[in-house]
Protein backbone atom coordinates (compact mmCIF):
# COMPACT_ATOMS: atom_id res chain seq x y z
CA UNK A 1 0.00 0.00 0.00
CA UNK A 2 2.51 2.55 1.06
CA UNK A 3 4.40 1.82 -1.51
CA UNK A 4 1.83 2.50 -4.46
CA UNK A 5 1.01 5.86 -2.38
CA UNK A 6 4.56 6.92 -2.90
CA UNK A 7 4.41 6.09 -6.65
CA UNK A 8 1.24 8.10 -7.02
CA UNK A 9 2.18 10.77 -4.80
CA UNK A 10 4.98 11.83 -6.53
CA UNK A 11 3.11 12.63 -9.51
CA UNK A 12 1.03 15.61 -7.69
CA UNK A 13 4.72 16.90 -6.57
CA UNK A 14 4.90 15.31 -3.22
CA UNK A 15 9.02 14.45 -3.63
CA UNK A 16 9.77 10.66 -2.12
CA UNK A 17 12.56 12.19 0.14
CA UNK A 18 10.56 13.22 2.96
CA UNK A 19 10.42 9.56 4.00
CA UNK A 20 12.10 6.98 5.44
CA UNK A 21 12.71 3.70 4.22
CA UNK A 22 10.38 2.71 7.33
CA UNK A 23 7.02 4.85 6.10
CA UNK A 24 5.43 5.37 9.74
CA UNK A 25 1.67 5.95 10.44
CA UNK A 26 2.74 9.96 10.71
CA UNK A 27 4.44 10.46 7.87
CA UNK A 28 1.54 8.47 5.70
CA UNK A 29 -1.11 10.87 7.32
CA UNK A 30 0.77 14.21 6.54
CA UNK A 31 1.35 12.23 3.10
CA UNK A 32 -2.58 11.77 2.98
CA UNK A 33 -3.64 15.29 3.81
CA UNK A 34 -1.01 16.72 0.97
CA UNK A 35 -3.17 13.57 -1.02
CA UNK A 36 -6.35 15.38 -0.12
CA UNK A 37 -5.05 19.32 -0.97
CA UNK A 38 -3.11 18.75 -3.96
CA UNK A 39 -7.04 16.96 -5.92
CA UNK A 40 -8.40 20.43 -4.01
CA UNK A 41 -6.09 22.62 -5.63
CA UNK A 42 -5.61 20.57 -9.16
CA UNK A 43 -9.37 20.32 -9.48
CA UNK A 44 -12.25 23.21 -10.39
CA UNK A 45 -14.56 24.15 -7.38
CA UNK A 46 -17.14 24.04 -9.85
CA UNK A 47 -16.20 20.22 -10.34
CA UNK A 48 -16.41 19.67 -6.44
CA UNK A 49 -19.53 21.15 -6.08
CA UNK A 50 -21.22 19.38 -9.05
CA UNK A 51 -20.48 16.02 -7.50
CA UNK A 52 -21.12 16.92 -3.96
CA UNK A 53 -17.42 16.55 -2.57
CA UNK A 54 -16.74 18.00 0.74
CA UNK A 55 -14.27 16.00 2.43
CA UNK A 56 -13.89 14.43 5.72
CA UNK A 57 -11.63 15.62 8.48
CA UNK A 58 -9.28 13.38 9.99
CA UNK A 59 -10.68 14.11 13.03
CA UNK A 60 -14.16 13.40 12.59
CA UNK A 61 -13.03 10.33 10.05
CA UNK A 62 -11.35 8.55 12.97
CA UNK A 63 -14.41 9.60 15.19
CA UNK A 64 -16.57 7.94 13.05
CA UNK A 65 -14.81 4.72 11.92
CA UNK A 66 -14.51 3.73 15.69
CA UNK A 67 -17.29 3.84 16.50
CA UNK A 68 -18.51 1.30 13.67
CA UNK A 69 -15.85 -0.74 14.14
CA UNK A 70 -15.91 -1.45 18.12
CA UNK A 71 -15.96 -4.70 19.29
CA UNK A 72 -18.81 -4.38 21.80
CA UNK A 73 -21.21 -5.10 19.27
CA UNK A 74 -23.14 -8.75 18.17
CA UNK A 75 -20.98 -8.76 14.80
CA UNK A 76 -17.42 -8.84 14.05
CA UNK A 77 -15.85 -6.09 12.21
CA UNK A 78 -14.63 -7.91 9.47
CA UNK A 79 -15.55 -5.31 6.56
CA UNK A 80 -15.91 -1.50 5.85
CA UNK A 81 -17.93 -0.14 3.20
CA UNK A 82 -18.15 3.46 2.66
CA UNK A 83 -20.88 4.06 -0.20
CA UNK A 84 -19.24 7.62 -1.43
CA UNK A 85 -15.22 7.01 -1.30
CA UNK A 86 -14.18 10.44 -2.27
CA UNK A 87 -10.18 10.09 -1.26
CA UNK A 88 -10.71 7.02 1.32
CA UNK A 89 -10.72 9.19 4.78
CA UNK A 90 -12.39 6.66 6.26
CA UNK A 91 -10.65 4.08 4.45
CA UNK A 92 -7.15 5.64 5.40
CA UNK A 93 -8.27 5.30 9.07
CA UNK A 94 -9.60 2.04 8.93
CA UNK A 95 -6.24 0.78 7.97
CA UNK A 96 -4.74 2.51 10.97
CA UNK A 97 -6.34 -0.14 13.12
CA UNK A 98 -4.59 -3.69 13.90
CA UNK A 99 -6.35 -5.73 12.79
CA UNK A 100 -7.38 -3.55 9.50
CA UNK A 101 -10.97 -4.57 8.41
CA UNK A 102 -11.95 -5.20 5.01
CA UNK A 103 -12.48 -2.06 3.04
CA UNK A 104 -14.89 -1.49 -0.15
CA UNK A 105 -16.23 1.46 -1.68
CA UNK A 106 -18.14 2.85 -4.48
CA UNK A 107 -17.64 6.39 -6.21
CA UNK A 108 -19.17 7.80 -8.83
CA UNK A 109 -16.54 10.17 -9.81
CA UNK A 110 -13.96 8.23 -12.32
CA UNK A 111 -11.38 11.04 -12.03
CA UNK A 112 -11.56 10.78 -8.04
CA UNK A 113 -12.05 6.68 -8.35
CA UNK A 114 -8.81 6.34 -10.02
CA UNK A 115 -6.84 8.12 -7.44
CA UNK A 116 -7.96 6.35 -5.31
CA UNK A 117 -6.92 2.93 -6.80
CA UNK A 118 -3.38 4.67 -7.26
CA UNK A 119 -3.50 5.69 -3.67
CA UNK A 120 -4.73 2.62 -2.07
CA UNK A 121 -3.47 0.04 -4.80
CA UNK A 122 -5.29 -3.68 -4.05
CA UNK A 123 -5.94 -2.74 -0.10
CA UNK A 124 -9.52 -1.13 -0.81
CA UNK A 125 -12.16 -2.96 -3.12
CA UNK A 126 -13.22 0.06 -5.00
CA UNK A 127 -16.43 0.20 -7.67
CA UNK A 128 -17.03 2.70 -10.36
CA UNK A 129 -21.29 2.84 -9.57
CA UNK A 130 -23.80 5.48 -9.01
CA UNK A 131 -24.96 4.16 -5.68
CA UNK A 132 -28.41 4.67 -6.80
CA UNK A 133 -28.32 2.17 -9.30
CA UNK A 134 -26.66 -0.96 -6.94
CA UNK A 135 -29.30 -2.25 -4.93
CA UNK A 136 -29.71 -5.96 -3.24
CA UNK A 137 -26.24 -5.84 -1.09
CA UNK A 138 -25.93 -6.63 2.85
CA UNK A 139 -23.06 -4.61 5.04
CA UNK A 140 -22.23 -5.28 8.39
CA UNK A 141 -20.87 -1.76 8.81
CA UNK A 142 -21.19 1.31 6.53
CA UNK A 143 -19.48 5.03 7.52
CA UNK A 144 -20.07 7.80 4.88
CA UNK A 145 -19.49 11.48 4.14
CA UNK A 146 -22.08 11.93 1.44
CA UNK A 147 -22.45 13.89 -1.74
CA UNK A 148 -23.91 17.50 -0.40
CA UNK A 149 -26.40 18.84 -2.73
CA UNK A 150 -29.81 20.90 -3.10
CA UNK A 151 -32.28 18.72 -3.73
CA UNK A 152 -32.80 21.34 -6.73
CA UNK A 153 -29.70 19.99 -8.21
CA UNK A 154 -30.59 16.20 -7.07
CA UNK A 155 -31.19 15.55 -11.31
CA UNK A 156 -32.54 12.45 -11.27
CA UNK A 157 -34.51 12.52 -7.76
CA UNK A 158 -37.43 11.38 -9.09
CA UNK A 159 -36.15 7.94 -10.47
CA UNK A 160 -34.44 7.84 -7.06
CA UNK A 161 -37.32 8.24 -4.98
CA UNK A 162 -39.48 6.05 -7.30
CA UNK A 163 -36.57 3.08 -6.93
CA UNK A 164 -36.56 3.62 -3.12
CA UNK A 165 -40.92 3.00 -3.26
CA UNK A 166 -39.94 -0.12 -5.20
CA UNK A 167 -37.60 -1.35 -2.81
CA UNK A 168 -38.27 -0.19 0.49
CA UNK A 169 -42.19 0.33 0.01
CA UNK A 170 -41.83 4.07 1.28
CA UNK A 171 -42.57 7.07 -0.57
CA UNK A 172 -40.60 10.25 0.96
CA UNK A 173 -40.81 13.95 -0.29
CA UNK A 174 -39.80 15.19 -3.47
CA UNK A 175 -37.45 17.85 -1.24
CA UNK A 176 -35.52 15.20 -0.21
CA UNK A 177 -31.88 15.77 -0.62
CA UNK A 178 -28.99 13.36 -2.31
CA UNK A 179 -27.20 12.82 1.31
CA UNK A 180 -30.59 11.86 2.88
CA UNK A 181 -31.24 9.51 0.12
CA UNK A 182 -27.46 7.84 0.49
CA UNK A 183 -28.51 7.81 4.03
CA UNK A 184 -32.04 5.94 3.82
CA UNK A 185 -30.50 3.45 1.53
CA UNK A 186 -27.44 2.60 3.62
CA UNK A 187 -30.08 1.73 6.57
CA UNK A 188 -32.00 -0.59 4.25
CA UNK A 189 -28.60 -2.44 3.34
CA UNK A 190 -27.57 -2.44 6.54
CA UNK A 191 -27.12 -6.07 7.95
CA UNK A 192 -29.63 -6.80 11.35
CA UNK A 193 -26.81 -5.50 14.35
CA UNK A 194 -24.98 -3.89 11.75
CA UNK A 195 -23.49 -0.61 12.39
CA UNK A 196 -23.81 3.36 10.78
CA UNK A 197 -21.99 6.38 10.96
CA UNK A 198 -23.31 9.20 8.69
CA UNK A 199 -21.81 12.81 8.07
CA UNK A 200 -24.59 14.89 7.28
CA UNK A 201 -26.56 18.33 7.34
CA UNK A 202 -29.58 18.31 9.94
CA UNK A 203 -32.18 20.62 8.62
CA UNK A 204 -34.07 17.77 7.91
CA UNK A 205 -34.88 17.53 11.74
CA UNK A 206 -36.69 20.58 11.80
CA UNK A 207 -38.88 20.07 7.97
CA UNK A 208 -41.33 18.74 6.82
CA UNK A 209 -39.84 16.63 4.28
CA UNK A 210 -37.90 15.19 7.19
CA UNK A 211 -40.93 13.59 8.83
CA UNK A 212 -40.66 10.32 6.59
CA UNK A 213 -37.39 10.27 7.26
CA UNK A 214 -37.10 10.27 11.09
CA UNK A 215 -40.40 8.15 10.53
CA UNK A 216 -38.00 5.07 8.66
CA UNK A 217 -34.59 5.56 11.63
CA UNK A 218 -37.02 5.11 14.49
CA UNK A 219 -38.88 1.89 12.30
CA UNK A 220 -35.47 -0.13 11.51
CA UNK A 221 -33.33 0.72 14.33
CA UNK A 222 -31.71 2.69 17.25
CA UNK A 223 -29.91 6.64 16.87
CA UNK A 224 -27.49 6.13 19.51
CA UNK A 225 -26.71 9.09 19.15
CA UNK A 226 -26.95 12.58 17.09
CA UNK A 227 -23.73 14.90 17.15
CA UNK A 228 -24.21 18.76 16.04
CA UNK A 229 -21.11 20.11 14.86
CA UNK A 230 -21.00 24.09 15.73
CA UNK A 231 -17.32 24.25 14.10
CA UNK A 232 -18.78 22.97 11.18
CA UNK A 233 -16.18 25.71 9.42
CA UNK A 234 -13.87 23.63 10.73
CA UNK A 235 -15.51 20.36 8.91
CA UNK A 236 -16.74 21.82 5.90
CA UNK A 237 -15.83 25.18 5.32
CA UNK A 238 -17.22 25.89 1.45
CA UNK A 239 -20.98 24.36 3.17
CA UNK A 240 -23.11 26.96 4.94
CA UNK A 241 -25.64 24.24 6.73
CA UNK A 242 -25.74 22.57 9.60
CA UNK A 243 -23.63 19.67 9.49
CA UNK A 244 -23.77 16.84 11.93
CA UNK A 245 -23.05 13.00 12.87
CA UNK A 246 -25.54 9.91 12.95
CA UNK A 247 -25.02 7.26 15.36
CA UNK A 248 -26.95 4.49 14.29
CA UNK A 249 -27.82 0.86 14.54
CA UNK A 250 -30.26 -1.64 12.73
CA UNK A 251 -31.30 -2.80 16.11
CA UNK A 252 -34.86 -1.49 17.55
CA UNK A 253 -34.18 -1.00 21.44
CA UNK A 254 -35.51 0.78 24.41
CA UNK A 255 -32.09 3.00 24.31
CA UNK A 256 -32.47 6.86 24.23
CA UNK A 257 -30.98 8.96 21.97
CA UNK A 258 -28.31 11.27 23.72
CA UNK A 259 -28.01 14.80 21.58
CA UNK A 260 -24.97 16.43 21.73
CA UNK A 261 -23.34 19.81 20.92
CA UNK A 262 -19.47 19.53 19.61
CA UNK A 263 -17.33 22.88 19.47
CA UNK A 264 -14.36 21.50 19.22
CA UNK A 265 -13.11 18.77 17.07
CA UNK A 266 -10.50 17.68 19.01
CA UNK A 267 -13.35 16.64 21.19
CA UNK A 268 -14.46 14.02 18.96
CA UNK A 269 -13.19 10.88 21.11
CA UNK A 270 -14.33 7.86 21.97
CA UNK A 271 -16.25 7.28 24.79
CA UNK A 272 -17.39 10.82 24.66
CA UNK A 273 -16.14 11.53 27.89
CA UNK A 274 -14.96 15.14 27.28
CA UNK A 275 -18.64 16.29 25.97
CA UNK A 276 -21.73 16.34 28.17
CA UNK A 277 -25.02 15.27 25.67
CA UNK A 278 -27.28 18.67 25.50
CA UNK A 279 -29.77 15.78 26.28
CA UNK A 280 -30.53 12.24 26.73
CA UNK A 281 -33.91 12.12 25.10
CA UNK A 282 -36.55 8.37 25.24
CA UNK A 283 -37.07 6.91 22.55
CA UNK A 284 -41.10 7.66 22.74
CA UNK A 285 -40.17 11.08 22.70
CA UNK A 286 -38.92 11.46 19.24
CA UNK A 287 -41.82 11.81 17.68
CA UNK A 288 -40.93 11.91 13.19
CA UNK A 289 -43.61 14.82 12.83
CA UNK A 290 -41.98 17.31 15.72
CA UNK A 291 -38.65 19.48 15.14
CA UNK A 292 -35.71 17.57 16.60
CA UNK A 293 -33.28 20.73 16.46
CA UNK A 294 -34.30 21.86 20.34
CA UNK A 295 -32.71 18.39 21.89
CA UNK A 296 -29.55 20.13 20.66
CA UNK A 297 -30.59 22.92 23.65
CA UNK A 298 -29.88 22.33 27.43
CA UNK A 299 -33.06 21.63 28.89
CA UNK A 300 -35.48 24.08 30.22
CA UNK A 301 -38.47 23.13 32.45
CA UNK A 302 -41.28 25.64 31.05
CA UNK A 303 -43.12 24.13 34.63
CA UNK A 304 -47.14 24.52 34.51
CA UNK A 305 -47.54 27.51 31.87
CA UNK A 306 -46.81 24.53 29.18
CA UNK A 307 -50.12 23.99 29.73
CA UNK A 308 -51.54 27.58 28.84
CA UNK A 309 -49.51 27.97 26.04
CA UNK A 310 -51.35 27.78 22.89
CA UNK A 311 -50.10 27.40 18.81
CA UNK A 312 -49.44 30.71 17.06
CA UNK A 313 -52.35 29.67 14.56
CA UNK A 314 -54.69 29.74 17.52
CA UNK A 315 -54.84 33.82 16.72
CA UNK A 316 -53.79 33.56 13.21
CA UNK A 317 -51.02 32.78 10.09
CA UNK A 318 -47.57 33.73 9.32
CA UNK A 319 -47.49 33.62 5.60
CA UNK A 320 -44.54 34.47 3.53
CA UNK A 321 -43.93 37.96 1.95
CA UNK A 322 -44.82 38.51 -1.90
CA UNK A 323 -42.39 36.53 -4.36
CA UNK A 324 -42.30 38.91 -7.78
CA UNK A 325 -39.82 36.70 -9.56
CA UNK A 326 -37.91 39.32 -10.91
CA UNK A 327 -37.43 41.94 -8.26
CA UNK A 328 -35.68 44.26 -10.55
CA UNK A 329 -38.66 44.97 -12.70
CA UNK A 330 -41.62 44.85 -10.37
CA UNK A 331 -39.89 46.94 -7.43
CA UNK A 332 -39.84 50.58 -8.41
CA UNK A 333 -39.05 53.89 -6.77
CA UNK A 334 -40.56 56.92 -6.33
CA UNK A 335 -38.28 58.21 -8.90
CA UNK A 336 -39.24 55.57 -11.41
CA UNK A 337 -43.11 55.68 -11.00
CA UNK A 338 -43.40 59.03 -11.65
CA UNK A 339 -40.69 59.07 -14.76
CA UNK A 340 -43.04 56.15 -16.11
CA UNK A 341 -46.11 57.95 -15.99
CA UNK A 342 -47.85 55.47 -13.58
CA UNK A 343 -51.08 56.33 -11.56
CA UNK A 344 -50.96 55.53 -7.84
CA UNK A 345 -53.59 52.95 -7.92
CA UNK A 346 -50.57 50.78 -10.13
CA UNK A 347 -48.22 50.78 -7.20
CA UNK A 348 -48.49 49.57 -3.93
CA UNK A 349 -46.01 50.26 -0.57
CA UNK A 350 -43.85 47.37 -0.07
CA UNK A 351 -40.91 46.65 2.13
CA UNK A 352 -38.31 44.88 -1.02
CA UNK A 353 -35.52 44.53 1.80
CA UNK A 354 -34.98 43.16 5.54
CA UNK A 355 -32.87 46.27 6.25
CA UNK A 356 -34.91 48.79 5.14
CA UNK A 357 -36.66 48.75 8.28
CA UNK A 358 -34.87 49.72 11.23
CA UNK A 359 -36.43 49.48 14.15
CA UNK A 360 -39.23 47.53 15.87
CA UNK A 361 -41.78 49.48 15.09
CA UNK A 362 -42.89 50.80 11.94
CA UNK A 363 -44.96 53.94 11.34
CA UNK A 364 -46.12 56.16 8.40
CA UNK A 365 -43.61 58.58 8.90
CA UNK A 366 -40.98 55.56 8.53
CA UNK A 367 -41.81 54.99 4.99
CA UNK A 368 -42.13 58.49 4.26
CA UNK A 369 -38.84 58.65 4.71
CA UNK A 370 -37.93 55.75 2.81
CA UNK A 371 -40.06 57.14 -0.42
CA UNK A 372 -37.71 60.55 0.30
CA UNK A 373 -34.85 58.83 -0.09
CA UNK A 374 -35.64 57.41 -2.98
CA UNK A 375 -35.29 54.21 -1.80
CA UNK A 376 -37.35 51.28 -4.05
CA UNK A 377 -40.58 50.68 -2.15
CA UNK A 378 -43.26 50.63 -4.71
CA UNK A 379 -44.34 47.29 -5.93
CA UNK A 380 -45.77 46.83 -9.48
CA UNK A 381 -49.65 46.36 -9.05
CA UNK A 382 -50.60 45.59 -12.60
CA UNK A 383 -54.34 45.01 -12.87
CA UNK A 384 -57.07 44.72 -15.60
CA UNK A 385 -57.43 48.55 -16.28
CA UNK A 386 -53.99 49.10 -17.36
CA UNK A 387 -52.78 52.63 -18.16
CA UNK A 388 -50.57 53.58 -21.71
CA UNK A 389 -47.85 53.95 -19.07
CA UNK A 390 -48.06 50.57 -17.63
CA UNK A 391 -48.54 48.72 -21.42
CA UNK A 392 -45.70 50.09 -21.74
CA UNK A 393 -43.48 49.11 -19.33
CA UNK A 394 -44.70 45.63 -19.36
CA UNK A 395 -43.91 45.80 -23.18
CA UNK A 396 -40.69 46.87 -21.74
CA UNK A 397 -40.74 43.61 -19.13
CA UNK A 398 -41.34 41.44 -22.26
CA UNK A 399 -38.24 42.64 -24.31
CA UNK A 400 -36.43 41.83 -21.24
CA UNK A 401 -37.90 38.47 -21.31
CA UNK A 402 -39.32 38.74 -17.66
CA UNK A 403 -42.22 37.11 -18.83
CA UNK A 404 -40.41 33.99 -19.22
CA UNK A 405 -38.78 33.25 -15.57
CA UNK A 406 -39.69 30.60 -13.61
CA UNK A 407 -42.24 31.93 -11.55
CA UNK A 408 -43.61 34.46 -13.83
CA UNK A 409 -44.14 32.21 -16.26
CA UNK A 410 -46.13 30.18 -14.34
CA UNK A 411 -48.36 32.64 -13.54
CA UNK A 412 -52.04 33.21 -14.97
CA UNK A 413 -51.07 36.51 -16.09
CA UNK A 414 -47.13 36.65 -16.23
CA UNK A 415 -47.51 40.42 -14.26
CA UNK A 416 -50.03 39.81 -11.45
CA UNK A 417 -48.52 39.77 -8.31
CA UNK A 418 -49.92 38.12 -5.70
CA UNK A 419 -52.32 40.63 -3.77
CA UNK A 420 -51.69 39.95 0.28
CA UNK A 421 -52.52 42.70 2.24
CA UNK A 422 -50.05 44.20 4.73
CA UNK A 423 -49.54 42.42 7.69
CA UNK A 424 -50.49 44.20 10.85
CA UNK A 425 -46.99 42.00 12.11
CA UNK A 426 -43.53 41.21 10.19
CA UNK A 427 -40.56 38.73 10.92
CA UNK A 428 -37.53 38.07 9.35
CA UNK A 429 -37.03 34.93 7.76
CA UNK A 430 -33.22 34.67 8.47
CA UNK A 431 -31.23 35.57 11.59
CA UNK A 432 -28.00 34.92 13.29
CA UNK A 433 -28.26 36.83 16.53
CA UNK A 434 -32.24 36.18 17.17
CA UNK A 435 -34.90 36.82 15.03
CA UNK A 436 -36.72 40.29 14.17
CA UNK A 437 -40.32 40.76 14.76
CA UNK A 438 -41.98 44.48 13.46
CA UNK A 439 -44.90 45.86 14.44
CA UNK A 440 -46.04 47.25 11.22
CA UNK A 441 -48.82 50.47 11.66
CA UNK A 442 -48.43 51.43 7.76
CA UNK A 443 -50.31 50.01 4.88
CA UNK A 444 -47.06 48.60 3.50
CA UNK A 445 -46.72 44.95 2.39
CA UNK A 446 -43.69 42.97 2.10
CA UNK A 447 -41.98 40.61 0.37
CA UNK A 448 -39.93 37.49 1.18
CA UNK A 449 -37.72 38.60 3.37
CA UNK A 450 -40.16 38.99 5.63
CA UNK A 451 -42.68 36.47 6.71
CA UNK A 452 -46.51 38.33 7.50
CA UNK A 453 -48.97 37.92 10.36
CA UNK A 454 -52.35 38.09 9.55
CA UNK A 455 -54.83 37.55 12.64
CA UNK A 456 -57.89 35.47 12.63
CA UNK A 457 -61.47 36.61 12.17
CA UNK A 458 -61.87 38.06 16.21
CA UNK A 459 -57.98 37.69 16.53
CA UNK A 460 -57.18 41.91 15.73
CA UNK A 461 -57.35 42.60 19.66
CA UNK A 462 -54.32 40.26 20.19
CA UNK A 463 -51.59 41.48 17.85
CA UNK A 464 -50.11 43.82 20.31
CA UNK A 465 -49.58 41.68 23.00
CA UNK A 466 -48.35 38.85 20.28
CA UNK A 467 -46.02 41.33 19.22
CA UNK A 468 -44.65 42.45 22.78
CA UNK A 469 -44.50 38.48 23.40
CA UNK A 470 -42.14 37.46 20.16
CA UNK A 471 -40.11 40.44 21.09
CA UNK A 472 -39.69 39.80 24.80
CA UNK A 473 -36.27 37.25 26.32
CA UNK A 474 -38.75 34.67 27.34
CA UNK A 475 -40.95 34.22 24.07
CA UNK A 476 -38.17 33.87 22.32
CA UNK A 477 -36.48 31.40 23.92
CA UNK A 478 -40.12 29.14 23.51
CA UNK A 479 -40.40 30.56 19.50
CA UNK A 480 -36.53 29.78 18.47
CA UNK A 481 -37.19 26.01 19.32
CA UNK A 482 -38.70 25.63 15.86
CA UNK A 483 -36.29 27.29 14.15
CA UNK A 484 -33.86 25.34 11.51
CA UNK A 485 -30.55 26.12 11.67
CA UNK A 486 -27.78 26.72 9.42
CA UNK A 487 -23.89 26.74 8.98
CA UNK A 488 -22.00 29.96 10.76
CA UNK A 489 -25.23 29.98 13.09
CA UNK A 490 -27.56 31.04 10.59
CA UNK A 491 -31.03 30.70 11.53
CA UNK A 492 -34.24 29.89 9.45
CA UNK A 493 -38.13 30.08 9.80
CA UNK A 494 -40.76 28.59 7.67
CA UNK A 495 -44.58 30.28 7.99
CA UNK A 496 -45.32 26.64 8.96
CA UNK A 497 -42.48 26.62 11.84
CA UNK A 498 -44.40 30.05 12.84
CA UNK A 499 -47.23 28.78 13.06
CA UNK A 500 -46.54 25.70 15.28
CA UNK A 501 -44.74 27.71 17.99
CA UNK A 502 -46.82 28.12 21.26
CA UNK A 503 -47.91 31.37 22.85
CA UNK A 504 -49.51 32.22 25.89
CA UNK A 505 -53.21 31.41 26.20
CA UNK A 506 -55.98 34.35 25.67
CA UNK A 507 -56.84 34.31 28.84
CA UNK A 508 -54.02 35.43 30.00
CA UNK A 509 -53.23 38.08 27.30
CA UNK A 510 -56.82 39.04 28.34
CA UNK A 511 -55.23 39.96 31.78
CA UNK A 512 -52.38 42.71 30.10
CA UNK A 513 -54.19 46.04 30.08
CA UNK A 514 -54.20 48.53 27.15
CA UNK A 515 -52.68 50.77 28.95
CA UNK A 516 -49.61 48.17 29.98
CA UNK A 517 -49.78 47.11 25.72
CA UNK A 518 -49.86 50.79 24.69
CA UNK A 519 -47.27 51.66 27.17
CA UNK A 520 -44.70 49.28 25.96
CA UNK A 521 -45.36 49.26 22.69
CA UNK A 522 -44.11 53.17 23.04
CA UNK A 523 -41.02 51.86 24.74
CA UNK A 524 -40.33 49.57 22.03
CA UNK A 525 -40.34 52.31 19.94
CA UNK A 526 -38.05 54.53 21.15
CA UNK A 527 -35.84 52.02 23.33
CA UNK A 528 -35.74 48.98 20.75
CA UNK A 529 -36.57 46.34 23.50
CA UNK A 530 -39.13 45.78 26.45
CA UNK A 531 -38.95 47.55 29.75
CA UNK A 532 -38.03 45.64 32.92
CA UNK A 533 -41.23 45.23 33.57
CA UNK A 534 -42.34 44.45 30.38
CA UNK A 535 -40.02 41.09 29.95
CA UNK A 536 -41.30 40.15 34.12
CA UNK A 537 -44.72 39.58 33.11
CA UNK A 538 -43.44 37.21 30.38
CA UNK A 539 -40.70 35.97 32.14
CA UNK A 540 -43.23 35.36 35.35
CA UNK A 541 -45.72 33.31 32.98
CA UNK A 542 -43.00 31.33 31.71
CA UNK A 543 -41.84 30.66 35.13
Amino acid sequence: MYNGALAYLEIFGIMKSSWTSTVTCCHFKRTVKKFQQKYIENTERTYRQNFGQFFTPEYVADFMTRWVLEKNSEEPSAELFDPAFGLGMFAFAAQKRSPAPSVSGIEIDSRILEMGRNFFQNTVFLRHADYFQVWNEVHSRIVCNPPYMRFQKFTHREEVLRSFQEHLGVRFSGYTNIALAFLVKSIFELAPGGRLAYILPLDFLNSGYGTKIKEYLLKQGTIHALLKLDCESDVFPEVTTTVGILLYEKTVTGQPTQFYVVRRLEKLELPLKEIVPATVVPRERLLPAQKWTPFFEEERVVSDSLSRLVPMRVFGQFRRGIATGANRFFNLRASDVQRLGLRPDEVWPCVTKSMQIRKCVFYEEDFEKLVEKDVPVFLLNAHESLSPAMKRYLQTGEKQGVHKRFLTRNRRVWYANENKPPAPLLLGVFSRLGYRVIRNYTQTRNLTCYHGFYPNEGMEGYVDALFLYLLSQAGRRVVMRNKRTYGNGLDKFEPGDLNQSLAPEPAFLDTLSAEFLSSEVAHVAKEGNLSPEGERVFEAFLA
